[in-house]
C-alpha cells in the first residue's frame, strides 16, 4: 500500500482502498478469458441538473475494446429509463475526486 501511494498518490492526505464484490462471475470470467486483456470497472454516476447533485448507480465490467454506446441498455435498465431515453455520457479521467485539494 505504501509502494502505491508513493508512485500514484503522493499528494494525498489519506490512501483510500476500494473492495468489490462482483455478484457476475460468470461474466467476469468471460471478459477474464485472456489475462492478456483484462476487464475495465467502469463506475456509472448520475449528475442530475435541475438538483446539482450526482450520485452513484453501479458499475459494469467491460471489454476494453468495448464501444461506449453499448453501455447505453444498461444505463437505462439501471435508472429505470424507457430505452428511448437520449444518454449522454462523459468521461471523468482523473484520480482525485470531483472538488478534491490539489
Amino acid at each position: 500500500m505504501d509502494n502505491i501511494r508513493n508512485n500514484m498518490a503522493a499528494r494525498a492526505t489519506d490512501l483510500r482502498l476500494y473492495i468489490d464484490y462482483n455478484p457476475d462471475q460468470a461474466r467476469f470470467k468471460t471478459l477474464h478469458a485472456d489475462p492478456a486483456k483484462p476487464p475495465v470497472m467502469i463506475f456509472l454516476k448520475y449528475f442530475d441538473f435541475a438538483h446539482q447533485t450526482l450520485t452513484g448507480q453501479g458499475k459494469i465490467f467491460v471489454d476494453r475494446e468495448q464501444r461506449v454506446d453499448s453501455l447505453v441498455p444498461y444505463i437505462q435498465e439501471k435508472m429505470n429509463w424507457p430505452s428511448t431515453t437520449p444518454i449522454q455520457i462523459y468521461e471523468v479521467s482523473y484520480p482525485h475526486p470531483l472538488g478534491g485539494s490539489s
